[in-house]
């Protein structure tokens, strides 16, 4: 989804230069990990409706050069794959933490922002009950709550970050529609021209009894928080 909708963590993680690629971004593997391993932390029943996404994206919005990352430990070279959407497949490797060994990359040193996504599990099909996606929204809530309290610090001083809009994204695009059914009516969204709808949580609550029926399947409920 677009970057701009993620959690970005730029005030509390620096990506710093190291010295065997002084030009270049790095980051300690730990430190990309920690996150997903804080969302795992969490009792099952409190994200079984979420999903955690890793991020980098390109400080500078006119940049949209592809983002490569990779890992060298030993003689051996690991590439860590970055989507088109800057979404990042980050291993799990334990032992890359225990050896204090650092993510590199090919952009410049400054040049990139961390962050991460808290996806709602998708439907399978075009419909889902209103009621599971609040649900997934309340459990985000809570996480990114729990998360900031558990880093301290700068983040832990700010006001507690909340969902304030959900972004669908269905298959294809570009004249997809969302409509929200319930005891209190119906509410019709379309697609803007890069195939997301929008929709506040509170409309959702509005309608809380109800279904929520797309024009094709649903691939992505991504939240932005405030």
């Amino acid at each position: 989804m677009k970057a701009n909708g993620r959690f970005w963590l730029a005030v509390g993680v620096a990506l710093a230069a190291g010295p065997a690629w002084a030009d270049n971004a790095t980051i300690p593997y730990a430190t990309l990990a920690q996150y997903r391993t804080m969302f795992n932390a969490l009792p099952a029943a409190q994200r079984d409706k979420l999903m955690f996404v890793l991020a980098v994206q390109h400080r500078n919005d006119s940049d949209h050069a592809p983002i490569h990352m990779w890992v060298d430990h030993g003689s051996k070279r690991t590439e860590i794959p970055v989507g088109p959407d800057g979404t990042v497949s980050l291993p799990d490797r334990p032992d890359w933490i225990a050896a204090g060994v650092a993510v590199q990359t090919d952009q410049p040193h400054g040049s990139l922002n961390l962050g991460f996504d808290m996806w709602i599990k998708p439907p399978a099909g075009k419909t889902t009950p209103v009621s599971y996606v609040l649900e997934g929204v309340q459990q985000a809530n809570d996480a990114m709550r729990a998360g900031a309290r558990k880093m301290g610090g700068y983040l832990a001083m700010l006001a507690a970050p909340s969902v304030h809009s959900i972004s669908i994204k269905l298959a294809g695009c570009c004249d997809g529609s969302v409509t929200i059914s319930s005891a209190a009516g119906k509410v019709a969204a379309h697609e803007d021209k890069s195939g997301i709808v929008a929709i506040e949580p509170d409309v959702l609550r509005d309608h809380a009894d109800g279904t929520i029926t797309a024009s094709a399947p649903i691939m992505v409920l991504d939240l932005f928080p405030n």
